[in-house]
């Protein structure tokens, strides 16, 4: 290879031009000096691009963030739908293994990927339908005729019958100076024939033993007081016709039920609970998909403490980005996809809705960095779009003049557009409205943009190196 060389005049000429219009050199028709540095050797606006702002190679994070005591309301689904593919950067650290031409060497592919990660927690309030309750028995209790520890003389007749001690499952258990009757007596004496009974026997009214109201708590009433409260003869004529052996559960099975639930007709009811929602979610195929949870409540998902999910991708080689929000009768989407390959730094952003919307346009944010810059034109204006997104009549002279001494991104060709290597990253922001509904404002995060030196000499200007980056 024939080696061409230059004197330092004529190739600043050259690179001057070239900044004027990178269009002159063509990759093709460059020289390259592999053994020594010196002035860029690749065109200057590439050579530019790459120090100046973002590469397609370099990583993306994208935030989702729910802003304190956020009303999600009517919104089923909040969805981000992200395709890309691999990008060839320039440079990699030097492996020898692998062996061939720069342009087929794995090494320098940046494998397309996306991880999404995040946890909120959400106050989800439910019309909940709550069926029928029939009447039915609870505490069971059994007699027994095991022995003297289910047997007193001691107690007065309100608390047994001929001194037979009641036997319940539940507490309060009754107590005896000779020892006191628990759940484990319930298990050995009466848990058989509790488990014989069917659900009619289990809550029928013959069963029903009350307790009574005096001084006494949960004393039984007497047997002979049973049906004025239940209306139900079964235990008196029981015990008439047969005295102590028809209380004796070893004989004829029976359990009684100390209480009755009266029955509950089917009505709705709302209900509010917290719930803790987690992410951690990977993608390596072409297409991702990530759904961020926002509470299942029907009645209203309070996000309560404010949350940030960061959605990170491996290199800027996006070709389509969409976020949905869906309602029960209806969808939002904010789509910005590749429109030719003549402009492929560029997504081009369009917004599509139908049937009832979820969110509306927000005011810019308090930590928007052009909204603490004061370089909106109308703060009182709202939409959906900030930062790199905006075009430049969203924006007042306050900008025009800061970009003469600090340059900063572009604004976007058409509202939403994005520029990939322009915008340091993207966050879609869910807020409040002061009537209590959901917004979202998306910002793109601006670059600003500094002078090229070489050896402690400025080389290009910033306005320069901001301009290569177009």
């Amino acid at each position: 290879m024939r080696m061409n060389h230059m004197s330092l005049n004529r190739k600043w000429i050259l690179f001057s031009l070239v900044l004027v219009s990178p269009a002159i050199l063509a990759a093709e028709n460059l020289n390259f000096n592999y053994t020594r540095s010196g002035a860029l050797s690749l065109e200057p606006g590439l050579g530019l691009q790459a120090k100046a702002c973002h590469s397609k190679a370099d990583p993306m994070d994208i935030y989702v963030r729910f802003d304190k005591n956020v009303n999600m309301k009517d919104v089923s689904e909040v969805r981000l739908q992200i395709s890309g593919s691999a990008y060839a950067k320039s440079y990699t650290v030097f492996s020898p293994s692998v062996k061939g031409r720069a342009s087929s060497d794995p090494d320098f592919l940046v494998p397309w990927g996306a991880h999404a990660k995040g946890a909120v927690k959400v106050k989800e309030t439910s019309n909940v339908d709550i069926p029928a309750v029939p009447e039915h028995n609870e505490q069971p209790f059994c007699f027994s005729n095991a022995g003297p520890k289910y047997y007193s003389v001691i107690y007065p007749p309100a608390y047994s019958f001929g001194g037979l001690l009641p036997i319940f499952k539940d507490e309060p258990y009754y107590f005896d100076p000779l020892g006191s009757l628990n759940e484990s007596d319930f298990s050995k004496r009466c848990q058989f024939a509790l488990d014989m009974l069917s659900e009619t026997d289990r809550n029928s009214r013959d069963y029903y033993w009350p307790y009574g109201t005096d001084l006494y708590e949960h004393r039984l009433i007497k047997y002979g007081d049973i049906q004025g409260r239940t209306g139900s003869s079964f235990i008196q004529n029981g015990i008439k016709s047969l005295g102590k052996s028809f209380l004796f559960v070893e004989e004829q099975h029976h359990i009684f039920w100390s209480y009755r639930t009266p029955a509950e007709p089917a009505r709705t009811e709302i209900q509010t609970t917290s719930k803790d929602y987690n992410m951690d979610e990977n993608c390596t195929t072409s297409s991702c998909s990530f759904t961020f949870p926002t509470g299942k409540g029907n009645h209203g998902n309070i996000i309560q403490d404010g949350s940030t999910f960061l959605v990170q991708l491996n290199n800027r080689n996006i070709t389509s980005l969409v976020l949905n929000v869906f309602t029960k009768t209806g969808s939002q989407a904010w789509e910005w996809k590749l429109q030719d390959n003549n402009h492929r730094n560029n997504l081009y952003g369009v917004y599509l809705f139908g049937g009832s919307q979820g969110v509306s346009g927000s005011y810019p944010k308090p930590d928007d960095p052009y909204n603490i810059a004061g370089f909106y034109a109308d703060k009182k204006k709202s939409g959906f779009y900030s930062g790199t997104l905006v075009t430049q009549s969203a924006l007042n002279t306050t900008y025009t003049n800061f970009n003469k001494v600090t340059p900063l991104s572009l604004p976007a060709v058409g509202e939403g557009d994005m520029n990939l290597v322009n915008t340091d990253s993207l966050t879609f922001t869910f807020g409040v409205d002061n009537y209590g509904s959901p917004t979202l404002m998306i910002l793109g995060q601006p670059l600003k943009f500094a002078p090229l030196t070489v050896n402690g000499k400025e080389v290009a200007s910033a306005m320069q190196v901001r301009n290569a980056c177009y």
